[in-house]
């Protein structure tokens, strides 16, 4: 298995998005958003042992945090915001916290109908910053190794992908398809004004130094 995807974008330079107003249809007016992306350090052997005894072996996740504490991608520059957010282990419990928090405001009947029944098996592996949504990782049962995004808006909990291999492509990914989500959630900042600015085309120099342009304009 690999995180090639990843390792691509991590070690692309001079990115930014060209991004417009939120809202203003006629797109009369563009910002150059620098963006850059963040990990920390690998979690030791010790850490994934202790981990494993936590959650069960999982070869795809224990790969990724071999290579990487955690993960934040697509950052603003200017404002220090981000795009998504895979969490360090330690940070779990806080994240799950704040997940709690919108499954605490449904009464008895409601829980039932809405949460699925395998929310025992999850952790809270990350989320989309500042938005109310979180990533769920199964770490048993028949979705064993599936990634679900619980979108707080319309209360619902979306299967994103079978595996981390596949998360990780996906969010990391350069496509008209991530920059559309991106658009629903993300917010970009002149540093000047109080403009949300949204992103519509990317633009970067991978590892290679091939040009990467995706998006309109």
């Amino acid at each position: 298995m690999s995180f090639d995807t990843l390792e691509l974008l991590l070690g692309s330079r001079d990115q930014f998005f060209t991004c417009v107003p939120a809202g203003n249809e006629r797109k009369d007016k563009c910002l150059k958003a620098p963006i850059s992306h963040e990990v920390t350090n690998a979690l030791t052997s010790d850490e994934i042992k202790q981990l494993e005894d936590v959650i069960g072996y999982h070869d795809q996740l224990f790969e990724l945090f071999r290579s990487y504490g955690s993960v934040r991608l697509f950052c603003d520059a200017n404002s220090g915001d981000s795009a998504y957010y895979i969490a360090h282990p330690d940070e779990w419990e806080e994240l799950y916290q704040d997940f709690r928090i919108w499954l605490e405001e449904l009464d008895g009947s409601e829980y039932e109908e809405l949460v699925p029944s395998w929310i025992v098996d999850a952790v809270v592996l990350g989320e989309i910053p500042s938005s109310g949504n979180y990533f769920l990782f199964l770490t048993k049962g028949i979705g064993k190794g599936k990634v679900f995004e619980f979108e707080h808006d319309g209360f619902q909990f979306i299967e994103v992908s079978k595996d981390v291999v596949t998360f990780i492509d996906r969010i990391a990914t350069i496509t008209e398809e991530l920059i559309e989500n991106l658009q629903s959630h993300t917010r970009f900042s002149d540093g000047e004004t109080k403009i949300q600015w949204i992103p519509i085309r990317y633009e970067g120099i991978d590892k290679n130094g091939l040009k990467v342009v995706c998006g309109e304009g």
